[in-house]
């Protein structure tokens, strides 16, 4: 087993806004295990769609959140985590790794089937960015974690 790393992100859900991206570097491939999302609002009923989805360059003007390591004794991550980007990463077409839509009363968490989970290729500024996609109302705060092994 490799090294487990986590980093929380926040942002807006507006459509067609990426919420949090993760990006590799050459010498890893990443392997995202598990998210985690919900309302960091006042809950209302209503929904939003997520979508996680390749990238070919990263974010910008956005955050750049430190990955904690899950086992104190590992080194830092390789791995670059961004949320609340005012520049939006680059998708890949019809790269849809996983789409889900997630009422905001409701916190939703997907965890990769062990051997399943979504690897980011070992190229420069490659990652995963998730997207948020067609909400049915007003924009809310969500708050997202990502997990992974590098």
């Amino acid at each position: 087993m490799g090294r487990c790393y986590t980093a929380v992100g926040t942002d807006l859900n507006t459509n067609a806004t990426t919420i949090a991206q993760l990006i590799g570097a050459t010498t890893i491939r990443p392997k995202i295990s598990s998210i985690i999302i919900g309302s960091g609002a006042t809950p209302a009923d209503q929904c939003s769609g997520y979508r996680l989805g390749r990238t070919t360059t990263a974010g910008t003007g956005g955050t750049a959140v430190t990955p904690v390591e899950d086992d104190p004794g590992d080194p830092a991550s390789l791995a670059t985590f961004r949320t609340a980007d005012t520049g939006e990463p680059t998708y890949t077409a019809n790269k849809v790794l996983i789409e889900f839509p997630v009422n905001q009363r409701a916190t939703f968490r997907w965890v990769a089937v062990p051997g399943h989970e979504k690897i980011i290729p070992a190229v420069a500024s490659n990652g995963a960015g998730l997207l948020g996609v067609s909400p049915t109302a007003a924009a809310f705060t969500v708050v997202t974690t990502f997990e992974w092994e590098e």
